[in-house]
């Protein structure tokens, strides 16, 4: 699943250029069953009683008093399932399951897909909410969220925002709003979707009848202002003059001389690099299910390609080729720079194909790219 399959039947450019960062979407299906190989009640449950499960990577949350840590985790802070899932269903506590790709591998798989289609840091949270329960309290996110709802129903209830696409730094007060005027609600039912643009004030309830659970990608892009910060700190490694001591009182025109020798293409191209750089590191790393044992045989006359599904990007800086992949970055100098940006650009390759590698080379790359978990055979 990619985030095509969570907004359909609306287009990824559509909702890029009526909906990103300005208006609410709820996509609703008639499909129940749409996202439920996503997750299960039981594989939740599963995970708490597989051991290893600590706070706050789980926890319980209730609007209308917190439920204290101790009573759920022991002296170490490790979840207790049992008591927490008492909790859960006695006291009307709300589970959440915090980073939850780094648990659940088809989560783990939608994260790297999103993060691939948007070039931005993507995580999932799973909440799992009793009949009736509301979590929190009416709150704004300060990065979007795509909501996808894997059984019962829940309703959202919107406000009004006195802050437009809010940074991540930034606080919304929940007692200065008590009393404000719902402005609109939308009940999702299983097999829904629902983007919210950060910044919009909601809160969300549980239907009275069945147990909801919902998984909220949040989705963490870049603004001007890390842009700006990029560019700024790449100018003051690069030159003294950004570095020294400032007299405030300096004239504006000054000061925009000063700014503007760290506005310069170079740099940006050095910042827009940094950044990408970050989607890469940050990203749900990818996984290895298999052992040494069963790996595929690699030969000179095995056609190979990158994993389409791992791939971010490639940069060429002089004879060094940086690799980008979800989850890791890999350089390479020449010879070997020249042979990856081949196979990035065929796309599929005889690894006897490969330019400026003798046979020796070829079969280290695919080695090496083998053990990155990048490499398709075929």
């Amino acid at each position: 699943m990619n985030i095509s399959d969570i907004l359909s039947p609306v287009g990824v450019e559509q909702f890029l250029a009526d909906y990103w960062e300005s208006e609410l979407l709820h996509v609703s299906r008639s499909d129940a069953s749409y996202f439920k190989n996503l997750l299960t009640v039981a594989a939740i449950e599963s995970h708490l009683k597989g051991g290893d499960v600590v706070f706050p990577a789980v926890q319980l949350v209730r609007a209308n008093g917190a439920i204290p840590v101790e009573r759920y985790t022991d002296q170490g802070r490790n979840i207790d399932p049992l008591r927490l899932l008492q909790y859960h269903r006695e006291q009307g506590a709300t589970v959440v399951v915090s980073q939850a790709q780094q648990e659940f591998p088809e989560l783990r798989r939608l994260c790297r897909g999103v993060s691939k289609s948007f070039q931005i840091r993507c995580q999932a949270n799973v909440y799992l909410s009793p009949p009736g329960n509301q979590g929190f309290l009416s709150h704004y996110d300060t990065h979007d969220v795509f909501i996808l709802q894997l059984s019962g129903s829940k309703t959202f209830r919107f406000y009004k925002s006195d802050i437009e696409l809010p940074f991540p730094d930034d606080t919304y007060h929940p007692e200065l709003n008590r009393g404000t005027k719902v402005l609109e609600k939308t009940t999702l039912k299983a097999g829904d979707t629902l983007y919210i643009p950060r910044g919009m004030v909601h809160d969300a309830l549980a239907d009275e009848r069945k147990s909801s659970l919902h998984i909220t990608l949040g989705v963490f892009p870049f603004v001007v202002r890390d842009l700006l910060q990029q560019m700024v700190q790449i100018a003051s490694e690069r030159h003294v003059k950004y570095r020294r001591s400032i007299d405030p009182q300096q004239s504006f025109e000054n000061i925009s001389d000063l700014l503007g020798g760290a506005l310069t293409e170079e740099i940006h191209t050095e910042a827009v690099s940094r950044l990408a750089d970050e989607v890469s590191t940050e990203s749900a790393p990818l996984s290895d299910d298999s052992t040494p044992a069963n790996r595929p045989k690699i030969d000179l006359e095995s056609t190979i390609s990158i994993l389409d599904s791992a791939y971010l990007g490639v940069e060429r800086r002089d004879d060094r080729l940086k690799l980008r992949l979800i989850g890791q970055i890999i350089h390479f100098d020449e010879p070997m720079s020249t042979a990856v940006e081949a196979l990035v650009q065929q796309q599929a390759m005889k690894v006897s194909s490969l330019p400026g590698l003798d046979d020796e080379q070829k079969l280290a790359l695919c080695d090496h790219l083998l053990w990155a978990l990048v490499l398709k055979v075929s």
